[in-house]
């Protein structure tokens, strides 16, 4: 696999990031987004050029000098460190303006940010688990929570299908303890936060969500993985198809909300002449008829109203 920033652009309303896919950090994770590409369409944003550093700290000292890639360490999945490495326009700018297109295009767009971690750092954090879910979320009672960021509706969706593919998920948030943190996706500088920050197509919003992965669960269970994203992707295009088909069933509008004036104005002309012409019609065939029948069809004689048949019926009419 080539060390670079890889950006492959899919069909369908998915996209796979992975910030860590540097050969010593989560190759695996990389050959699989790259392979999901390919087989089910979805874009792809797959870091291969850059190490994860150890922590900002560090970042910040080996930021005096030029960076190297493959010698020195960035952490993709921060904000901070992308922009002071000089990288949004290679990383999370191209996303961003991925995601609106999906938007506008699709109508949705569902970003899943896939990393993993040693199994020494996950134990502390998931137990028993051998994956976190991060949605943004946080029990701090700050005032100050981010909204999640998937809908409540979606991420019960793909938290029942990791289940059933053979996964053992666990959502966490800011605020439960320092490890679980780590994985939330709520501090502002994570990479899942990044989506929240921008408007988007019609103001819609993308949903997004980070997945950390123990590094035996990837090595163990990626069989999994083509059948649980085929399922994500199927769940996407029954979604948008059963939106397409509403939009085609529903009624149209059949008042304006700002009338045409000149129109109106015409239209109301042309159904009066309408009914003149139609009203000027029917009183000379009713005349024509009386001139006939009660006054032998002479015109000078029903002049003189003296008629030759009695005109009682004139007072039904």
């Amino acid at each position: 696999m080539n060390t670079t920033i890889i950006h492959r652009q899919g069909n369908i309303p998915l996209t796979l990031v992975v910030p860590h896919g540097h050969v010593s950090d989560n190759p695996e994770l990389a050959e699989m987004a790259l392979r999901l590409h390919e087989e089910l369409g979805c874009t792809v944003f797959v870091n291969t050029l850059w190490r994860k550093s150890a922590g900002n700290t560090v970042f910040k000292k080996q930021k005096k000098k030029k960076l190297r890639p493959g010698v020195d360490r960035i952490d993709l999945e921060r904000l901070d460190q992308t922009s002071l490495a000089g990288l949004d326009s290679q990383w999370t700018e191209p996303l961003v303006n991925s995601v609106n297109d999906d938007l506008n295009a699709f109508g949705s767009s569902l970003v899943l940010i896939l990393q993993s971690v040693r199994e020494k750092q996950f134990v502390k954090a998931g137990r028993e688990n051998d994956l976190l879910l991060g949605t943004g979320a946080s029990t701090e009672s700050s005032g100050k929570e981010q909204r999640a960021t998937i809908a409540p509706q979606r991420f019960d969706f793909i938290l029942q299908a990791l289940k059933r593919h053979g996964f053992a998920p666990l959502p966490v948030k800011s605020g439960e303890d320092h490890q679980k943190s780590k994985y939330a996706g709520w501090e502002k500088n994570n990479l899942n936060q990044l989506l929240n920050r921008y408007q988007f197509h019609q103001d819609q919003s993308p949903d997004s969500m980070l997945l950390t992965f123990s590094e035996g669960c990837v090595q163990q269970s990626r069989h999994h993985f083509p059948a649980l994203f085929t399922e994500i992707v199927e769940h996407l295009k029954s979604r948008q198809a059963g939106e397409q088909q509403g939009e085609k069933t529903s009624l149209p509008e059949l008042v304006e909300s700002s009338p045409d004036e000149h129109l109106v104005s015409h239209s109301i002309k042309i159904i009066s002449n309408i009914f003149v012409s139609h009203v000027h019609d029917a009183l000379n065939e009713v005349g024509t008829y009386l001139v006939r029948e009660f006054f032998n069809n002479d015109i000078e004689l029903a002049r003189t109203k003296k008629a030759v048949k009695d005109m009682g019926i004139l007072r039904c009419i």
